[in-house]
C-alpha cells in the first residue's frame, strides 16, 4: 500500500508541472508541492519536532495542503485548526493533543491569540523558506 508521500513523490516524477492544488489566490504544481513540503518538513525536523503532534493554524489554501504533507514528511501527525474558533476551544484541543508545535501563517501570528500555549510557534512562511533536509525526513 502507498502512503500519501510516495503517491505525491510518483506524481510529482510523471506531472511535475501539472496543477496539484490551487486556491483563489495561487497554485502550486507538484514539483512545487513536494518542494514546500519537504521543506517545511525539513524545518520542522531541524527545530526538533521530529515524530511530534503539530497544530496547524492556516486559512484553507494551497500552503496549508503544503504545511499538512510537511508535517507528515517530519514524521508527525497534525490537527488543522478552525482559525475563527474561541480561545477557550482552541486551548482545550491543545490540551487533548499536547502539540509539540504550532505552524501560523503569517498573516494570523498576530491575531491569534496563542497565550496559553508554551511550545514552539513557527511561521509557515519562515519554515517553507528552510533549506530541504532529506537526511532529516
Amino acid at each position: 500500500m502507498k502512503n500519501i508521500l510516495e503517491l505525491l513523490e510518483n506524481a510529482a516524477r510523471a506531472f511535475p508541472d501539472k496543477t496539484a492544488v490551487a486556491d483563489d489566490c495561487s497554485s502550486l504544481c507538484y514539483r512545487e508541492l513536494l518542494q514546500r513540503s519537504r521543506t517545511v518538513g525539513s524545518a520542522l525536523a531541524d527545530a526538533g519536532n521530529r515524530g511530534l503532534p503539530v497544530a496547524v493554524c492556516m486559512e484553507k489554501s494551497a500552503d496549508l495542503l503544503a504545511a499538512m504533507l510537511g508535517v507528515v514528511y517530519s514524521g508527525g501527525f497534525y490537527t488543522v485548526m478552525d482559525v475563527s474558533m474561541p480561545t477557550d476551544r482552541m486551548r482545550r484541543i491543545f490540551g487533548t493533543l499536547k502539540p509539540a508545535a504550532v505552524l501560523v501563517g503569517r498573516e494570523l501570528l498576530d491575531k491569534l491569540d496563542l497565550s496559553f500555549f508554551d511550545g514552539e510557534i513557527i511561521c509557515y512562511e519562515d519554515a517553507a523558506a528552510h533549506s530541504e533536509d532529506l537526511e532529516a525526513l
